[in-house]
């Protein structure tokens, strides 16, 4: 009995720690006109290494539309209407790929660039402020907890 009031606690906070954390990146990408789904794909066409999706998937070429599903877990066309939004923007552009015409690669563009690196000192004082009490043991055990539930719920 105590172990399931324990879990779900544990479950609890986690997701009122997830709901801080998202609303405190909304504020931060609100203020540049870009959602946290958004600003994700653009991380992930930066090759941000601090996204598990670009530590397993070196990448080679630019990343397809059908790559930012996978990496985000959300569906095709939910990925098709972010990339839009971000090409209209003017933050992305598609690029036909050089080998197989028929695809078509996603980069960033000045503008996009230009976000990613006024957004990132608010992301490190706010990564920074988040876990300032750890120690780096502690985050280290906090990041082996994190992946072993991510590897629980597979």
């Amino acid at each position: 009995m105590i172990n399931r009031l324990l879990n779900s606690s544990l479950a609890f906070d986690v997701i009122k720690l997830s709901d801080t954390i998202t609303k405190i990146y909304e504020k931060i990408c609100n203020t540049h006109g870009i959602t946290t789904q958004q600003w994700q794909i653009m991380l992930l066409l930066a090759n941000d290494i601090s996204l598990a999706f670009n530590q397993h998937n070196l990448q080679k070429k630019p990343l397809m539309a059908s790559d930012l599903s996978v990496a985000m877990e959300v569906s095709r066309a939910n990925i098709t209407n972010l990339v839009n939004v971000l090409i209209e923007k003017k933050i992305i552009d598609q690029k036909v790929d050089e080998i197989d015409k028929r695809k078509k690669r996603l980069v960033l563009t000045k503008k996009g660039l230009d976000i990613i690196n006024a957004v990132q000192p608010m992301r490190v004082r706010c990564n920074e402020s988040l876990f300032m009490y750890l120690t780096q043991a502690e985050k280290e055990t906090f990041a082996m907890f994190i992946a072993k539930c991510n590897k629980a719920l597979e």
